[in-house]
């Protein structure tokens, strides 16, 4: 039984490292973490590398599935990204 992630996931968690290694600095997590400052151009950007908005399709999301999200939000977390972004994938369960 393979219980590893699928090649699609392995290439999913390194762009998402990478997207946020690069737009989320230390600097910025305390910046729009406490509130201050416009993410919105940073979180129009996670959207468009689908790193935001990862709930069902009927919803806006893009439709990743439980997996998939999970490996998002553990680089979310380790980069401890600000804002938003974990809302969304949560919001299409009834």
């Amino acid at each position: 039984m393979d219980i590893g992630f699928t090649e699609e996931q392995e290439v999913l968690r390194t762009s998402a490292r990478r997207f946020l290694e690069n737009e989320c600095p230390t600097a910025f997590v305390r910046h729009h973490g406490g509130g201050g400052g416009d993410d919105r151009p940073f979180l129009a950007e996670a959207r468009r590398k689908r790193l935001a908005r990862h709930s069902l399709p009927e919803v806006g999301g893009s439709g990743l599935g439980l997996v998939d999200m999970t490996v998002l939000m553990e680089e979310m977390g380790r980069a401890v990204m600000p804002g938003r972004s974990s809302r969304p994938c949560c919001s299409a369960v009834p």
